[in-house]
């Protein structure tokens, strides 16, 4: 904690040869607190962010697991100014660096800070998974989901007009969804599940029932969709005392819709009568 306190770039970076791996992680730490432009902060004034990462990399290798699970930590919030070196380590090594370099991109940058080599890589590894893949339960601190009874997942992309469509496995869908879900990275972006027992998942932020900016939209598609499957509902369910919604429709007609929270809004979302 003190030696981080310092905010010296220059000495973090400095710091990053030490012999000490908790010098080397300090020094890593260091940088991700005074260096971060993830989460709206504006790269600091001076700094040569090229370099720092340039000293950064070589810890993607350490022989502490702790010290390069740190430096991947600190590379992915570091913003732009790292894509470029770190997509020269995945084309022409040191090959014990490709790994975490591969997947400190996809953290900084998405899809799209990576080469066209490893797009296609990654896209050719969902499709190996694919015919294998299946749903597993959900454990997101906070989730929202729609529950359609249909496997035929084309229909479903259909009826909620979902475009830029992409395959994803379940891993890769539900990692998206908890990155959105806890940083708002993409509000109207959702992932479909693979069928259970007849029925389909849509995961997404923009699913829940009782968001008061979602619902008045969720009530109408959830109507909508049980018109067209005879059933339809939508969930949300915080698991850290974040309260829970559901909504339930057959028909075209709402069974029920309710928001078990404290909040004074609460009593204008609940419709029918309890199940």
């Amino acid at each position: 904690a003190t030696f981080t306190a310092f905010h010296s770039v220059d000495r973090f970076v400095d710091a990053l040869r030490h012999p000490s791996p908790a010098v080397r992680s300090s020094a890593a730490s260091g940088i991700q607190s005074v260096c971060m432009v993830a989460f709206g902060r504006s790269p600091r004034p001076g700094v040569d962010y090229v370099r720092v990462t340039e000293a950064l990399i070589p810890l993607l290798g350490d022989p502490d697991p702790d010290v390069a699970q740190r430096a991947e930590w600190a590379l992915g919030l570091l913003g732009p100014a790292t894509h470029e070196p770190l997509r020269r380590v995945r084309a022409h090594g040191p090959g014990r660096l490709r790994a975490r370099a591969l997947t400190t991109l996809a953290a900084s940058g998405g899809e799209e800070a990576l080469s066209a080599a490893d797009r296609a890589a990654v896209e050719r590894l969902i499709r190996v998974k694919l015919p294998r893949d299946r749903a597993r339960p959900l454990d997101l601190c906070s989730a929202s989901w729609l529950a359609v009874p249909t496997e035929d997942h084309q229909s479903i992309a259909q009826a909620l007009g979902l475009h830029e469509i992409r395959p994803a496995t379940f891993a890769l869908g539900y990692d998206i969804v908890a990155h959105d879900t806890m940083d708002g990275a993409e509000y109207g972006r959702v992932y479909v599940t693979p069928a259970v027992d007849g029925w389909t998942l849509v995961l997404g932020p923009w699913c829940s029932p009782v968001d008061p900016e979602r619902a008045a939209d969720v009530l109408a598609v959830v109507t909508s969709l049980s018109r067209r499957y005879g059933r339809a509902q939508a969930y949300f369910f915080g698991e850290q005392g974040g309260g829970s919604g559901w909504l339930i429709a057959e028909q075209g007609a709402v069974l029920r819709r309710r928001s078990a929270t404290e909040r004074t809004c609460d009593a204008d979302l609940a419709m029918g009568s309890p199940l």
